[in-house]
């Protein structure tokens, strides 16, 4: 999601590979998780759209990010 591709973070977890686990990529606005087995947008968030943590980005720049 997002109205770019002009990514600002990119990260996945420390057991990811090119088919498992997820990836996760900041963009101004918008913050995606990926899963990369199913190579699909498994969950997304931004300012106005609270993704499955229900929660929304309280700003447009990915500044920090903590991973659990």
């Amino acid at each position: 999601k997002g109205l770019t591709n002009n990514f600002t973070a990119i990260w996945a977890d420390a057991d990811a590979g090119m088919s498992a686990g997820k990836m996760y990529i900041g963009l101004e606005g918008y913050f995606n998780v990926i899963d990369l087995s199913s190579k699909t947008i498994y969950d997304w968030y931004s300012e106005s759209h609270a993704g499955r943590g229900n929660e929304t980005l309280t700003g447009s720049d990915i500044v920090d990010a903590n991973v659990t």
